[in-house]
């Protein structure tokens, strides 16, 4: 049964970050498959997620357009069309997270 955990605060600075990373780990550990999906632009979501390899991410052709901002665009611009798939990055350390990386033109 899949479920669905958000995290939400306007406020800044109330560990939403951390502990959506930390939440998903620790499920993660149960033997359970983990979507995290970014919405902040300001990507520290992400960034916790790929590390190192961030800013690689942002600027290689074959994942710079793989992201939540680029998924949804064209119904921002008026012209709705289904959501493509990606291949979500999954984190080096624990094959069960996987993240829709944020964008910070989200």
């Amino acid at each position: 049964m899949e479920k669905i955990i958000t995290l939400f605060n306007h406020k800044g600075g109330v560990s939403k970050t951390t502990t959506t990373f930390n939440l998903a780990w620790k499920i993660s550990q149960n033997n359970k498959r983990v979507l995290v999906v970014d919405a902040d632009p300001q990507c520290n979501l992400t960034w916790m997620f790929l590390g190192d390899c961030f800013y690689e991410y942002y600027e290689s052709d074959s994942t710079r357009k793989m992201n939540i901002k680029d998924a949804v665009s064209m119904a921002f611009m008026g012209k709705p069309q289904p959501i493509k798939e990606i291949d979500c990055p999954r984190h080096e350390r624990n094959e069960n997270i996987f993240i829709i990386p944020g964008h910070m033109d989200l």
